[in-house]
């Protein structure tokens, strides 16, 4: 994933506006104000526009042509989200049909289209994997405000979550894992990328501080969601990409 952050024009310096590429499938935008807090703030609602959430935008100038009203788009930057989509084409989702010629999972006898029953709420997977082996999603978090949120995203999409309160104990099968979400209470305390068959996403339940965008990079997220506005998001991507 490339992530660009644009300078603000005048009067929108509170707010945070990134574009890029996301290679698993569409261009992203983003305008938030992560300093907002709705106890105190005087001046109304503020602007949160998040575009590539979950529809697909294959067209960078539809992305600049959003957050130009609230950033400086430097003049080689469509060019540059070109380049980034031709660095890292798109990535095939767990849904995706096969090119031609090779069969879909269900003809394959690939277990993810038939994936073995998860382990209940709030375990983590103790079974011995076959190289193949799909394991269900898995929230790596110690908030319980952010626990409920998650089983309430679980409730919508009809899945269960593993649950971990460590990152060492979520790396267990990552690499089989089509979803990891990271709290922000322990995306501090991640030293290397988190990889997985799908999306890492950092979620929080209240807006945080700034400097939680900072380690983003280093965890390998594609996005950075708070719930419980993200919780319909969530919910559809799951429902979108997840075997079945």
């Amino acid at each position: 994933m490339t992530t660009h952050t644009l300078t603000p024009r005048p009067g929108f310096e509170r707010y945070t506006i990134q574009v890029g590429w996301n290679p698993h499938h569409t261009y992203f935008a983003t305008v938030a104000d992560f300093t907002n807090n709705p106890t105190t703030n005087a001046e109304g609602e503020p602007i949160n526009l998040q575009l590539g959430l979950i529809e697909t935008i294959l067209d960078p100038s539809e992305v600049l042509r959003a957050v130009e009203p609230y950033a400086v788009i430097p003049a080689d930057l469509t060019a540059t989200l070109h380049a980034d989509r031709a660095a890292h084409p798109p990535r095939r989702s767990l849904n995706t049909p096969p090119p031609p010629g090779l069969p879909s999972p269900a003809k394959s006898g690939n277990p993810a289209a038939h994936p073995p029953a998860g382990p209940g709420l709030g375990r983590t997977a103790r079974r011995r994997p076959t190289a193949s082996a799909w394991f269900p999603p898995i929230a790596i978090t110690g908030s319980r405000l952010l626990r409920a949120e998650l089983q309430a995203v679980q409730r919508d999409a009809g899945c269960e979550f593993d649950y971990a309160a460590s990152i060492p104990e979520g790396r267990r099968y990552a690499t089989r894992r089509p979803l990891i979400i990271i709290g922000t209470d322990l995306v501090a305390r991640v030293r290397r990328p988190l990889t997985c068959r799908g999306l890492v996403v950092i979620a929080s339940v209240n807006p945080p501080d700034t400097r939680v965008w900072e380690p983003t990079g280093r965890v390998g997220a594609t996005y950075f969601i708070v719930l419980p506005t993200a919780r319909d998001w969530l919910a559809h991507h799951l429902l979108r990409n997840l075997p079945t």
